[in-house]
Formats: structure tokens, sequence, C-alpha cells
């Protein structure tokens, strides 16, 4: 059995893998995405289908800061692990930790204040100076 669960990254919700989606399941692979709940829809938690399968393949997509978002437990049954735009390849290695919590810290004020829209703003705008540089 080949199986993807996914997980969007600060501000989108399942419907960013729409277009991957598609080839993967026209080769019969079975999809499921984890939904953080962002714009009103609901959450949703996927887990892995048992299989007894010799050959079988349980990758996980995520997008931006969805690795830090994944359920470890999903991530220590995954065979394959894609990262697209981690939050993690923009941080410098020196002092990573110590950035990353700082980071999730403003983050998290922000979201306290009521100021979601702000810091999605300033995310985005980052990611976007990060991948031109």
């Amino acid at each position: 059995m080949k199986q993807i669960i996914t997980q969007h990254g600060w501000g989108l919700n399942k419907y960013f893998w729409d277009d991957y989606k598609v080839d993967f399941l026209s080769n019969n692979w079975h999809w499921q995405d984890n939904e953080r709940g962002y714009f009103s829809t609901n959450s949703y938690q996927a887990n892995w289908i048992k299989s007894e399968s010799k050959k079988e393949i349980r990758m996980t997509l995520c997008h931006s800061f969805g690795f830090h978002l994944m359920p470890k437990k999903i991530l220590k049954k995954a065979t394959h692990i894609v990262l697209i735009n981690s939050f993690n390849n923009f941080l410098p290695l020196s002092n990573k930790r110590k950035f990353i919590l700082r980071s999730l810290k403003r983050m998290e004020t922000k979201i306290i204040k009521d100021e979601p829209k702000n810091m999605l703003k300033e995310f985005i705008y980052i990611d976007h100076l990060c991948q031109i540089i």
C-alpha cells in the first residue's frame, strides 16, 4: 500500500495540496490531509492505515512549518518525509533552537492579541525574502 499524509503550514489549509493530489490518486496512492482548522474549516488528524503489504510506503508531505505541526507518531512511522519550503531551512545553523523558540513566541503573542492577519503577513513577507536570498 502507498499512503500519503500531508500537513500544510501556517495560514493555509488542506486545499494547498489539490494540484499534487490528482496525480498521486490516479496512481493508486491513498491520500489523507491533516487539517489545522484555519478559515472556519474543521480540523482533522490523519492516521496511517494498517497494511500487511511488503512494499508499503508511508510518505509525509509537509509545507513550510508543517513539519513542526505534524504529530511525532505520524513522522516516526513514515518511510519517507518530504519537506517543501520548510521553515527549518530558513534558519541560521548557529542558535537555531533559540531562534525557533523566539519566532514561535512572537507568533503566539500576535495570535493571543487577536492579530493573526498581521502575523501571517509578517511570516509571508519573511518567507518571500528568504526565497529571494
